[in-house]
């Protein structure tokens, strides 16, 4: 059994989490994806990734005591995007049944990387599993189908 030490995964934004709670919900909401971010971009990646790049460190000792950083694709535009601040999303997660504890949260979270806190992107992910992360489009689905998405 290989027991790793001072051994890290550090992600900036799950799909699962921003697509699917916040852009997905709205943009079947209002047909319009809320743009809290002015110009920055964000990298998101799949929690599936993660998973995998887990385990693949795990079974890999060139990885041990590395620090990983894990980075899907920036978000690419599936939908009208309406821009608006972090503050007039959050009401709108609010106005849509989101606890106000977690839409603050996402109001946090929104301000964070509008100030391009999330604008960067790692070869990790390839490293670890020798093929890209899986990007939006795949991650939502057949023609970017919103209709079957959570």
């Amino acid at each position: 059994m290989r027991v790793l030490t001072r051994d890290a995964q550090r992600m900036a934004a799950f799909m699962e989490t921003l697509v699917d709670r916040t852009l997905v919900p709205a943009a079947k909401a209002t047909g319009t994806i809320p743009n809290a971010l002015g110009r920055s971009g964000i990298s998101m990646i799949s929690a599936r990734d993660v998973g995998h790049c887990a385990a693949a460190a795990l079974t890999d000792s060139r990885w041990d005591g590395r620090t990983r950083r894990l980075i899907g694709p920036h978000l690419g535009r599936v939908v009208e995007v309406a821009e608006t601040t972090p503050a007039a999303l959050r009401e709108s997660l609010v106005a849509r049944g989101v606890e106000t504890w977690e839409a603050e949260h996402f109001k946090e979270m929104y301000e964070l990387f509008r100030d391009g806190h999330s604008e960067f992107v790692t070869g990790d992910v390839r490293r670890l599993l020798g093929r890209d992360p899986v990007d939006l489009a795949a991650h939502l689905g057949p023609a970017g189908d919103l209709g079957t998405h959570p």
